[in-house]
């Protein structure tokens, strides 16, 4: 068995508080699509979650590269 099936609902519940607007467009995006809000929200956080990851590891490889390929080393000329 896995170990995620000895835990309660409680331990895998999430609550978190939102504001007005944005549950307002999840509610409307849950109705448009005939889902419940909770579908909608686990859909979001499924997709959500590797395209944050990989928005962030950009970012770090980024700021972090010595190669200077991200980063220009002398300001660029406007050619006038």
């Amino acid at each position: 068995m896995s170990s995620h099936s000895n835990q309660s609902k409680h331990d895998r519940s999430l609550n978190i508080q939102v504001s007005w607007e944005l549950k307002q467009a999840l509610e409307e995006l849950a109705q448009q699509y005939d889902r419940t809000l909770a579908t909608v929200v686990r859909s979001l956080l499924r997709i959500g979650i590797p395209v944050l990851h990989g928005i962030w590891e950009a970012e770090a490889k980024m700021l972090d590269d010595p190669s200077g390929l991200f980063h220009r080393s002398q300001p660029r000329r406007d050619d006038e």
